[in-house]
């Protein structure tokens, strides 16, 4: 079954706004509680579509665990270059 586009969700849009509020925080704890408060959004879309997020969670670290290290050097190798020259330009 195909998955309608949930663009005006509320959990679309909740997760939207958790990612605004990130970007707009000015330190880093004010990141890591607006990480904190997306996290939570996630989990409480999973319950409201009737997963059990523990299993969930845990089948997905599961099958990703061998590649978390591998995305985030393949990602760091593909973006430094380009955050280094948005650094300079901002100078």
């Amino acid at each position: 079954m195909t998955r309608t586009k949930l663009k005006w969700d509320y959990y679309e849009v909740l997760l939207h706004s958790q990612d605004v509020e990130r970007h707009a925080a000015a330190t880093d704890r004010e990141i890591a509680d607006e990480l904190c408060d997306h996290i939570s959004a996630s989990i409480q879309w999973m319950d409201a579509m009737g997963f059990d997020v523990e299993s969930v969670y845990a089948k997905r670290v599961d099958e990703k665990a061998p590649e978390f290290k591998s995305i985030i050097a393949k990602y760091k190798d593909k973006l430094s270059s380009a955050i280094e020259q948005a650094k300079e330009a901002e100078t």
